[in-house]
């Protein structure tokens, strides 16, 4: 009989509250092939406002005797400075490559056969690591367009894959290009990858860690993989949704429900507020229309009070991709209340009694 394969699926946590019950719910809808055991570590560091921590121990206690899953600690303070660019250049991405290599160095202390590395806003389909593991590959990643839900046109959207650029890098290290036009199917073979991929436990012995690099902490450990003498491969036809912004979503504590009966979560997009993008989980899809859907979602918004309706309770039109699990509401825009008029005070006056009467009284 053939040994059980042993996965660890991994993730550092920090500020997704408004999205980690959904990705929670993905995780737990995963199909497990048969010889299969898929444990799950999830590692919270910095600040935790939007109460991940407590969302990933329900979960844990939920999936009890499904799926064994382990919430970690991590002893250092995210950094923080004063821009974005700076941030990620010089901070963050050393501070993400230490979380990284402690859940690679978790998954080879656990025993495990392959580290399945899932970034905590990313939407698995269901065969997600069916499909991973069918490839047979050293590391094999899904692909996600990083940029899906935010309003860019479609040839500035890129994809979580790249190869070597034929122009060296102003570092003198090799340049990198994002590979565009990718087939609807098939296994590429690429130089850079990352935020969903399957990893065999003989890629991490020989050595192979993330690391700085200004692209981020993915690029050292991919370029390392492929110095060891392993090689990278992408599954085109295995997409994922990245929800990188919160930009404008319902409050985390409409998300704090059971993972598998988590109903949506709602994006507006800056750009546009009379849209809404609401990505439905699968239990919420059975049996419903999608008149129905909306309207559900509708009220749910209204009953909390958020602000995402800004006034706007009447739907234009909808669209439902079941496919995609995804509802596309258009609102209309509140209609103008005319301005309430002001009541004027009335001047009272006293009218004068009549002539020859006193209290009610007739004078004889």
């Amino acid at each position: 009989m053939a040994a059980r394969k042993r996965i660890l699926l991994a993730a550092p946590v920090r500020d997704r509250g408004w999205v980690l019950p959904a990705y929670l719910d993905r995780v737990a809808a995963l199909t497990i092939p048969a010889g299969v055991e898929l444990d799950c570590y999830f590692l919270p560091n910095g600040p935790d406002p939007q109460g991940c921590e407590a969302m990933l121990e329900r979960f844990r206690d939920l999936m009890a005797g499904r799926l064994h899953v382990e919430v970690g600690s991590w002893p250092e303070e995210p950094p923080v400075t004063s821009t974005r660019e700076a941030q990620n250049r010089t901070q963050i991405y050393p501070y993400l490559a230490r979380l990284r290599n402690a859940l690679v160095e978790k998954a080879l202390a656990g025993g495990y056969d392959y580290l399945f590395s899932v970034d905590c806003d990313l939407m698995l389909p269901e065969d997600a690591l069916v499909r991973l593991l069918a490839a047979e590959k050293d590391v094999v990643a899904a692909t996600l367009c990083n940029d899906e839900f935010w309003s860019l046109p479609k040839r500035l959207r890129v994809h979580n894959v790249m190869r070597r650029a034929p122009f060296p890098a102003t570092s003198g290290g090799p340049a990198y290009e994002h590979i565009r036009g990718l087939p609807d199917e098939g296994l590429l073979e690429v130089d850079i990858t990352g935020a969903c991929f399957l990893i065999r436990r003989s890629v991490l012995e020989a050595g192979a860690r993330f690391g700085d690099h200004p692209f981020g902490e993915d690029v050292p450990f991919c370029e390392q993989v492929q110095a060891l003498g392993f090689k990278l491969f992408a599954d085109a036809g295995l997409r994922l949704d990245h929800i990188m912004g919160q930009h404008t979503w319902v409050t985390p504590g409409l998300l704090q429900a059971v993972p598998k009966a988590v109903p949506f979560f709602v994006q507006i997009p800056s750009a546009d507020k009379r849209r809404m993008d609401v990505l439905l989980s699968r239990p919420a899809m059975q049996g419903v229309t999608g008149r129905v859907m909306v309207r559900l979602i509708l009220e749910q918004l209204q009953r909390e009070g958020h602000g995402v309706l800004d006034g706007m309770t009447a739907v234009e039109s909808y669209e439902w991709d079941q496919g995609g699990e995804t509802l596309f509401v258009r609102l209309e825009e509140p209609t103008p209340q005319p301005a309430a008029i002001a009541p004027q005070p009335i001047e009272q006056t006293r009218p004068n009694p009549r002539r020859g009467m006193v209290a009610g009284q007739r004078h004889r």
